[in-house]
């Protein structure tokens, strides 16, 4: 989620477009939940992960401002679920 972000001149913000709304419009990732649209379009899209987002007033501006800066607004449960998603590099 945090390395899918697109690019390109004057792109900011994530690929999916529903995450793009909400990060655009100053949201924080506040939770995931996976396995949580097994749909065939819920796989399809997501692999059945769903994102509950968070807009709290005092926190939008600086969310913005991350957001321009390749930071995902997330809390730190959502930061810690990140790291430990990641898949460590390997050289050969």
């Amino acid at each position: 989620m945090f390395d899918a972000m697109a690019e390109g001149p004057g792109v900011v913000g994530p690929r999916d477009p529903v995450a793009r709304f909400h990060l655009g419009n100053g949201a924080t990732i506040q939770d995931v939940h996976a396995g949580a649209d097994l749909s065939p379009t819920g796989l399809a899209r997501s692999r059945g992960a769903v994102v509950n987002y968070l807009y709290d007033p005092d926190r939008i501006g600086r969310n913005l401002e991350d957001l321009t800066q390749g930071r995902v607004p997330a809390t730190r449960f959502v930061q810690f679920l990140a790291r430990a998603a990641q898949i460590p590099e390997t050289t050969q």
